[in-house]
């Protein structure tokens, strides 16, 4: 067999019997023996491409942006699919960018987030919500202050079920971008897929303790509506006031629950610092969407005082609620055994406190407060809201 050499455009090949038909042949067209020659003409050539590795950064940076602009291209016609190839296809130039300078990274920076939240784009509209989380939250990474990404994590969250956290995300887009009709207009979507999911919770499973006695006697599993119950009436700003109720978990943590019960009601009078022991008036100095809401501290209001019915300080009861889920009431302290009044009210799961903050109730009416108060705008040097959110009564829920 001749071998294939350029500049020739055409070239004579030659395949023995054995290498060919042999013996047999392939009647009636190729007898048997023959010897096969063949004639291949070179229509056209071009060097192989180098691989991702071989390249230099500039060849790098310019295959990513090639890519970025093929799947623009590709996107624009509707073709998500072939868009998402050439944008994951854009990133892979990325994965070899270990030793590059400050400069060179920041260039990669800026191709690799439209990338990311372009991709983003398309896997919300294929239905590949996972990825289009993935690639959302290493956008944010990149850049905290990207409404888009935001938004677009958002969406994907929402289209799971992750209804919490989507309504976080879309609360930090609003913010970014207040303007945007888009993302309020999935924000409130949000917000009525939330509620509905509540109602239904609620009418599914609202009076399952009552009915059924067997809850009470299982180790382990409380029945929270003989769990001592109080309230606050929450102001946000001008608005008017709106009652939350928390459930008390007296069963694990007497101590704690008490001193917040009696806090609510206010019946141990003045305290040692001179200030009513009562949260009534107090404000909630502290908000941090998707993580808590803070309060308590009656004496200071800036998170700095707060004095519990025991005295400054009381040691931390016991461990043994995790922080799981939205609407969890906990202790804020400064460190291991210094609880005073100072509380919080979680929005979301909150694992890292485990073991070092005390879980002692939890909301059981009243969620929507706080989603009003999640959407209040912050202080971003210290998460204190801008407008008031005050607790303008409280007290113990009587049976």
């Amino acid at each position: 067999m001749h071998a294939l050499s350029l500049p020739f455009s055409v070239v004579s090949q030659t395949i023995q019997p054995d290498y060919g038909y042999g013996a047999s042949g392939s009647p009636p067209v190729i007898p048997p023996n023959s010897v096969l020659k063949f004639d291949v003409e070179l229509l056209d050539s071009h060097p192989k491409p180098k691989d991702k590795w071989e390249m230099n950064v500039g060849e790098k940076l310019e295959g990513a942006n090639a890519e970025k602009e093929r799947g623009n291209e590709a996107f624009k016609k509707g073709g998500y699919a072939e868009a998402a190839a050439a944008y994951r296809e854009g990133l892979d130039f990325f994965s070899f960018s270990e030793n590059w300078t400050d400069e060179e990274r920041e260039q990669q920076k800026r191709l690799e987030l439209p990338l990311r939240l372009n991709l983003a784009t398309c896997c919300n509209r294929l239905g590949e919500f996972s990825e289009a989380i993935e690639q959302t939250t290493k956008a944010l990474e990149m850049d905290p202050e990207s409404s888009k990404g935001w938004y677009r994590r958002g969406v994907a969250r929402m289209a799971v079920g992750q209804l919490d956290e989507a309504r976080h995300d879309f609360v930090q887009a609003a913010k970014l971008d207040p303007k945007n009709v888009e993302i309020r207009r999935e924000l409130e979507k949000c917000k009525k897929k939330i509620e509905e999911v509540r109602a239904k919770e609620k009418s599914a499973f609202g009076n399952i303790f009552k009915k059924v006695d067997l809850y009470t006697e299982k180790q382990g599993v409380r029945n929270v509506s003989k769990c001592p119950k109080v309230y606050m009436d929450i102001k946000v700003g001008d608005n008017a006031p709106k009652r939350v109720v928390f459930a008390l978990y007296n069963d694990t943590v007497p101590k704690t629950a008490e001193n917040f019960r009696a806090l609510c009601t206010g019946e141990k009078g003045e305290g040692k610092k001179g200030k009513p022991l009562c949260f009534k008036n107090s404000l909630f100095h502290r908000v941090i969407p998707g993580f808590m809401m803070q309060g308590g501290d009656f004496t200071n209001g800036d998170g700095t005082g707060g004095e519990s019915i025991y005295g400054p300080q009381f040691n931390d009861e016991k461990f043994v609620d995790q922080h799981t889920g939205r609407g969890q009431l906990s202790m804020a302290n400064c460190g291991p055994n210094t609880n005073s009044s100072q509380f919080f009210i979680t929005f979301g799961p909150a694992p890292h406190l485990d073991g070092k903050h005390v879980v002692f109730g939890e909301v059981v009416e009243g969620q929507d407060v706080l989603d009003e108060v999640e959407d209040v705008e912050t202080d971003k040097s210290n998460d204190r809201p801008k407008q008031d959110v005050q607790i303008v009564d409280c007290g113990e829920v009587k049976c």
